[in-house]
């Protein structure tokens, strides 16, 4: 068939209606993590893409996608609760379209979630918030379903950052992450978030941007606040004095949230703090490592 001018500009609408899939997609990841620590995945391009996300530990997160400079990127912060997940190799489901027909392309990668030793932690509290009266079961209740939802957020749009701000002026660690409680003398779960010293009256200041989806005085966590940041990234704040943010309200990176106390289940005043990726409760001083954001650099990268 002879080549014609009519040809040539037919070819080049052809490409453009259906040859999108010409764009260089890279996938960044983390081989290997220790239970309980957060770790970051990318999907990154030199040309456009849409409809990215990634599917973790049975959640499918949908992604932003960012402009800087000359390429295209979309940010995953994942991680595996000390409470949820065994040791073991676990699929990382990615997912992008890079062609008119919306045809997503996927790639499943393992990641490797290694066991960390956790210590036990003893304390005693009153023993009506070891076992609640039967008039406060209901209440309860009501507040595990409030707080589940709040947990389970899953909004597109990321407001999240790779360098988490403090939420107080010195971090002091009371209790960490991951330590197997045992209240009373009844064994519990393992410590979900992190408790940080603070007196009552302290500034407690968000970690990301984000949007206040519940607030409330809980049986347990006494006043909290739960703020969703996107892709699965809710942060919660519990124990307060006193808060000082609205439901719906956005607040910046560095906002006061509210004030430190020692409403609910404590043994004295102090800030919980409780960072839940796609539901997953990680341990909040990964993110706030100053190393953390730079351990973006260092992920293994292979092509779409």
């Amino acid at each position: 068939m002879k080549f014609t001018r009519f040809n040539f500009y037919a070819l080049v609408l052809l490409l453009f209606l259906y040859g999108s899939s010409d764009a260089a997609i890279t996938l960044h990841f983390k081989e290997e993590s220790d239970i309980g620590q957060p770790f970051f995945a990318v999907i990154s391009s030199d040309a456009p893409f849409h409809g990215s996300s990634v599917k973790w530990m049975g959640k499918d997160i949908p992604l932003d996608i960012l402009k800087l400079d000359n390429s295209y990127r979309s940010y995953a912060l994942l991680g595996g609760a000390v409470n949820k997940v065994k040791a073991g190799t676990y699929p990382l489901v990615f997912s992008v379209i890079i062609s008119k027909d919306d045809v997503p392309v996927q790639k499943s990668i393992d990641i490797k979630l290694r066991e960390r030793e956790y210590p036990e932690t003893r304390l005693n509290v009153a023993p009506k918030m070891v076992n609640p009266p039967k008039s406060e079961l209901k209440r309860i209740e009501e507040e595990s379903k409030l707080t589940a939802k709040a947990r389970a957020a899953m909004t597109p749009k990321k407001l999240w950052q790779t360098r988490a701000l403090s939420p107080l002026d010195k971090l002091v660690v009371t209790s960490s992450y991951g330590y197997r409680r045992i209240i009373n003398d009844v064994p519990k779960g393992h410590h979900s978030g992190v408790d940080l010293r603070a007196a009552v009256g302290t500034n407690v200041r968000s970690l990301y941007p984000g949007k206040v989806i519940l607030t409330g005085n809980h049986y347990f966590a006494g006043k909290s606040v739960y703020i969703d940041s996107g892709n699965g990234v809710v942060a919660a704040y519990f124990h307060l004095d006193s808060i000082s943010v609205k439901e719906g309200a956005v607040v910046n990176a560095g906002d006061v949230v509210g004030k430190a106390g020692a409403t609910g289940r404590v043994t004295g005043a102090h800030l919980h703090l409780s960072v839940f990726l796609s539901e997953q409760s990680i341990d909040p001083m990964g993110l706030l490592d100053d190393s953390f954001p730079q351990s973006v650099k260092s992920l293994k990268q292979i092509s779409l």
